[in-house]
């Protein structure tokens, strides 16, 4: 897939990052901070359906493609994005599922699935 040129990154989006920490009690607590805001290239992929058998239910791998410019600290190589990032858009977080770098650091692609507003 060739990368998406810049003039088509319209949608811009802020990348949150998971931050773990203790409370007083020395409990882990997990919580999710803006990172970064960036333009991205979306493109959606709600067609992408498959059946899971274990819930009898339908559900897609992901339903939409974000590409973003690459940058050091979005590098699926060494970042496990899926755990580590988050996506939001105009108050709606995008669970990122998986990701991949676009040719050599030219960029990163996020697939997401789409889920709930931000309250």
């Amino acid at each position: 897939m060739a990368p998406v040129g810049s003039g088509h990154r319209d949608r811009w989006i802020t990348i949150q990052h998971l931050s773990e920490s203790q409370d007083a009690s020395h409990y882990p607590v997990e919580s999710w901070a803006t990172l970064t805001q960036v333009w991205a290239a979306k493109t959606d992929l709600r067609g992408l359906e498959r059946f899971v058998f274990s819930a009898d239910q339908q559900s897609a791998p992901y339903d939409t493609r974000w590409e973003i410019p690459y940058r050091p600290d979005m590098d699926p190589e060494l970042v496990e994005i899926p755990k580590k990032r988050g996506l939001v858009v105009r108050g709606r977080v995008h669970e990122i599922v998986a990701a991949e770098e676009v040719g050599r650091k030219r960029g990163v692609l996020l697939m997401t699935l789409s889920g709930g507003l931000v309250e």
